[in-house]
């Protein structure tokens, strides 16, 4: 059964907290816009957040 975008991205950043956008990128083999609008959806329902700076900062899973 295949798994959608959001999905990979919710596993990655459940098992490797504050990982940041590159290496998600990286990590599906999808392209940054793709990876970034399902990040965005992730962010508006909830399920991550997207702690510190633009550069620096990470995304962490929603308990």
């Amino acid at each position: 059964m295949k798994r959608t975008i959001k999905e990979e991205l919710l596993e990655v950043i459940s098992r490797t907290p504050g990982v940041a956008g590159p290496a998600l990128i990286a990590a599906t083999g999808k392209g940054r816009t793709v990876v970034m609008e399902a990040l965005a959806a992730l962010r508006r329902a909830g399920k991550i957040e997207h702690r510190g700076s633009k550069k620096t900062g990470g995304y962490y899973a929603v308990k």
